[in-house]
């Protein structure tokens, strides 16, 4: 659980899940590291490629690179002790240890404060 203990909810093309929400500098830095489940929802606040690693991350870790408009932009599924940067800018990062089998192009409905009434699709 991340120190302010905020959850979010997720509808994803397939399912609903619960991630947990980074925050803080702090969050941000840790995301899941030194965890072995979980699913981590990150806000950059504008477009960036931010280099992601999975330094003390002891299981691959899937992730998902959503545009300002939730759409997934990119997805990776990156080993242990590894660096990736994105070859498209994201403003919204989704990590999980499970496959949550998102595509690119696929929507994401977030519930979350100052963002809401985003479509629910699903790609292909």
């Amino acid at each position: 659980m991340t120190v302010t203990e905020e959850r979010l909810v997720l509808q994803l093309p397939e399912e609903r899940v619960v991630t947990e929400k980074a925050e803080t500098f702090y969050e941000k830095l840790k995301g899941l590291r030194f965890r072995s489940s979980g699913k981590m929802f990150f806000d950059l606040g504008k477009v960036a490629r931010t280099m992601v690693d999975t330094v003390f991350v002891y299981d691959d870790l899937y992730l998902y690179f959503l545009d300002e408009d939730m759409t997934v932009v990119e997805r990776k599924c990156l080993p242990p002790n590894r660096f990736y940067t994105p070859e498209t800018g994201y403003r919204f990062l989704l990590e999980s240890f499970e496959d949550l089998n998102l595509e690119e192009g696929d929507e994401v409905n977030v519930e979350l404060p100052g963002l809401s009434g985003f479509a629910v699709a699903q790609h292909g």
